[in-house]
C-alpha cells in the first residue's frame, strides 16, 4: 500500500487548510482506501499561510510607502507653487525697477516704431534723475551742459541700459 504524505512548508497551518487536513487524516485511517497520487492536495497548489502572510505584509508595506510618496508629492507641489509665486513677484519687481520712469511722462519717452511695434526709449528727455545728474555734472566736471549725445548716454547709463 502506498501512503500519501503531505509536506508542508511550515509547521503553522491556516484555517483555509484545516478541511483538507481532516480529509487526509480520515483517508490515512481507513485501511485499503485508494490513494490518488497523481492529484496533489489543494495546499500544494495554493500558497501556505506563511507565504500568504509574507505577501500581505509586503503589500501593506508598499501601500504605506506609496502613501508616504503621495504626501511628499503634495508637499513638493505646494512648495513648487510657492516658489513660482515668489519668482513671479520678483520678476515683476525687477521689471518695475528696470522700467523707465521719465519725469515728463512715460508716453513722451517711449516710442514704438515699425511693424513689430518694438518700444524704444528716448533718452534725450528729462528723467527723475536728471536734476541730480545736472548738479553732479556741474560739481564734479564744472560743466554747464551736455555735448551732443552725452545726455542720452548718461540717461541710458542711469537706467542701467546696456551700452
Amino acid at each position: 500500500m502506498i501512503r500519501k504524505t503531505l509536506s508542508y512548508l511550515s509547521d503553522h497551518v491556516g484555517s483555509d487548510d484545516m478541511e483538507e487536513i481532516l480529509e487526509m487524516t480520515l483517508m490515512d485511517q481507513r485501511p485499503g482506501a485508494p490513494v490518488n497520487v497523481a492529484d496533489p492536495p489543494k495546499s500544494a497548489k495554493t500558497l501556505s499561510y506563511l507565504q500568504k502572510h509574507d505577501v500581505n505584509t509586503r503589500v501593506s508595506s508598499l501601500e504605506v510607502e506609496i502613501q508616504g510618496i503621495d504626501e511628499q508629492i503634495k508637499k513638493l507641489t505646494a512648495l513648487r507653487g510657492t516658489l513660482i509665486a515668489e519668482k513671479d513677484d520678483l520678476t515683476r519687481e525687477r521689471d518695475r525697477i528696470n522700467h523707465v520712469q521719465p519725469s515728463r511722462g512715460l508716453d513722451h519717452a517711449v516710442q514704438t516704431k515699425g511693424k513689430g511695434k518694438t518700444a524704444t526709449v528716448d533718452y534725450t528727455v528729462s528723467f527723475d534723475w536728471s536734476t541730480q545728474l545736472q548738479l553732479t555734472m556741474k560739481k564734479v566736471f564744472n560743466i554747464g551742459d551736455f555735448r551732443l549725445c552725452q545726455k542720452g548716454v548718461c540717461n541710458a547709463n542711469m537706467d542701467a541700459e546696456i551700452l
